[in-house]
């Protein structure tokens, strides 16, 4: 029925490798670095050169703290978290509350644009974690402790 040929043996190994590769290599968004034109604020201000500044430094800590906390797709709250603040010391009086205030609320606006995120492939081993072992292992031995009485 079975016809044993020479390299049978390796169809198992390659097949194994394949869904590990294909379970590990996985799509992830990003937030572009480059600040989009529409993350600017100028509102009632007339200083361009210190809005874009501010505005820089503020998408300069969402594409450094905020895209890792909250991914892609995930909700924006809608108070800023503590991780969203820039220094005061380069940018002087700027950044204050209200600074802060009106671009976390420009960030809530364009976090859901698709433009302003790039997906790229990584390799992404996270779905190896105990927790399925751990689960499995606990499946398992409910289903087969009566069988050992």
């Amino acid at each position: 029925m079975f016809i044993r040929r020479k390299l049978d043996w390796l169809v198992v190994p390659l097949l194994l490798a394949g869904i590990f590769a294909y379970a590990s290599y996985r799509p992830r968004s990003r937030l572009t670095p480059d600040m989009p034109q529409e993350f600017i604020d100028f509102g009632t201000t007339q200083k361009r050169i210190p809005e874009q500044k501010i505005a820089q430094a503020y998408w300069n800590c969402a594409v450094r703290d905020i895209q890792w906390k909250y991914g892609y797709g995930h909700p924006l709250p809608a108070d800023p978290p503590a991780e969203f603040a820039i220094a005061s010391v380069d940018l002087g009086e700027t950044a204050s509350a209200a600074n802060r205030i009106r671009y976390w609320n420009n960030l809530r606006h364009l976090w859901y644009v698709p433009s302003v995120w790039r997906q790229q492939y990584v390799w992404d081993f996270t779905w190896i974690g105990t927790n399925w072992v751990t689960s499995a292992g606990r499946w398992l031995g409910e289903r087969f402790s009566g069988t050992a009485n």
